[in-house]
This record gives C-alpha cells, structure tokens and sequence, in this order.
C-alpha cells in the first residue's frame, strides 16, 4: 500500500506489474541455474580442489526455510514447522562460488526434509546430473551413497576428524551461499504474503537474481545472523543399503588419499 499512495498508482496496477516482473525474470532461469557440463565441469571440479584438494566435487548441497510471517490460506496446517513458523522449504546445490546450479523450493515446513531430498530431480533423476566419479558434499544428516559424500557422523580417531575438517572447508560454500541470498533479499528472512504461490515466485526470482548478480561479481557482506540453519534430516529409515555400502567405501578411498 506504501507503493501505491507514493506514486498515486492502484494495487490491481502494483500486483499487474510486479506478477510480469516476477515472470520476465523466471523466464531466464535457464540462462541461470545451470549445471556444469563440459569445459565448466573441469572450472568447477578445480574451483573446489583449491578449496582443501578433494577431487571431482560437483556441488555442494543443504537446505534452509523461508519463513512465511502469516499462516499462508491454503492448507497453513503443513506449512508449520516444528519450530513453530510458517515456512516453505528450499533445497540447494551451488558450485565453489556460491552459485546455485540447482535447486528445489516450495514444500510445506512440515515436510520431512528426507521426503524432499529423496523426491528432488536431483535424486530421482542422478544420472542425469551426476558424469563419472563426480558427487556433491552435504552435511552428516544426509545420506551417504556414490553420488552424495557426508562426513563421518561420529568421528573416532584423528583421520576422521581430519577428514571432516577437511569436507566442511568445501562444503560450507553453500552455507555462505544461503547466508548471501538472505542478506540480499531481506523480504526471504519473513515473507510478507499469504498466498503459497506468490512466495514461492518470490523466492525463486530472489535466486535467480542472486545468481545473476554473483555472476556479475557484486560481493555482499553478511554478518552472523544472516545465516539460517534448519537441519531436520533424518534418514534413519534409510532403505538403499547398497548407496549406502558404496558411498562408504567411496568416503574410505578419499580418506586414505586425502588424509595422512
């Protein structure tokens, strides 16, 4: 309403015009949400090795809540989390720059974040994503498996620890990614609408532009507090034992290449 009396303009014309804004830049979200392939698969697998020197990592995953102010109108029951918000979830894959190349927004907060993660297009749909020995790196709530490398759960000597020292300098690139996107975007920390489909938009074109303005090499400072960690995962019922076999052996092999 503040728009509408400071530039004398109706609401109907501020929602006409912000829903075409909305959809001229979700029109580009092929331009800028890509995954590495090619000549930029090698870019990314060296970004990453000057990390900490792990080899063929592709991405790095984990998930945040975009917090709802208000009880969205339809179904508000699923939207609200164990912490007691509204809240839509978000899964993202970025690459060493802190660029999402991938990314899956808007189940309701109540959802099991293991339901996300195993219904993702990234999962699902792996081998489309996943060439060689390539694999992402997600923190120890996610499950292990050829494709994915956690750390170890409970460390029990010096290797491990080493180990997990080692995966958290690579992987807390998509921490700092969500931590920038918030800075950002302010409007994501609480977002001011009730219907579930305009603050998925909402979302979606903060991403988007997030990306566009890494691309551009804008750097935004974030503090403490930007950062947002909701990490609910809980595959105890984890069902794919073999993933699981061969993600572990996969996660050895690194350890006794990696750590001395």
């Amino acid at each position: 309403m503040g728009i509408c009396s400071r530039f004398e303009v109706s609401e109907g014309t501020v929602i006409l015009y912000v829903d075409r804004v909305m959809r001229a830049i979700r029109n580009k979200k092929s331009e800028f949400i890509q995954w590495p392939k090619d000549n930029i698969r090698t870019v990314v697998h060296t970004g990453f090795q000057n990390i900490g020197g792990f080899q063929n990592v592709i991405g790095a995953i984990d998930g945040t809540h975009f917090i709802l102010n208000e009880a969205p109108t339809q179904d508000p029951t699923a939207f609200f989390t164990r912490k007691k918000r509204y809240a839509i979830q978000c899964q993202g894959i970025v690459d060493f720059r802190g660029i999402f190349i991938h990314y899956v927004i808007g189940w309701p907060g109540s959802v099991h974040d293991a339901r996300v993660y195993t219904n993702s297009d990234f999962y699902l749909n792996r081998t489309e994503y996943i060439q060689g020995e390539d694999y992402v790196l997600g923190d120890s709530a996610y499950p292990i498996s050829p494709f994915l490398i956690s750390p170890f759960k409970n460390p029990s000597n010096h290797r491990q620890r080493q180990f997990n020292f080692i995966h958290s300098k690579h992987r807390v690139v998509v921490e700092y990614a969500f931590g920038r996107l918030k800075a950002r975007f302010k409007a994501l920390k609480e977002i001011s609408v009730k219907d579930v489909k305009t603050a998925i938009n909402l979302a979606d074109c903060a991403i988007l532009l997030h990306n566009f303005l890494e691309i551009c090499g804008e750097i935004w400072e974030v503090r403490d507090d930007d950062y947002y960690y909701d990490n609910q995962y809980d595959f105890e019922n984890e069902s794919d034992e073999i993933l699981k076999l061969e993600g572990e052996f996969k996660r050895d092999a690194m350890l006794n290449q990696f750590v001395a």
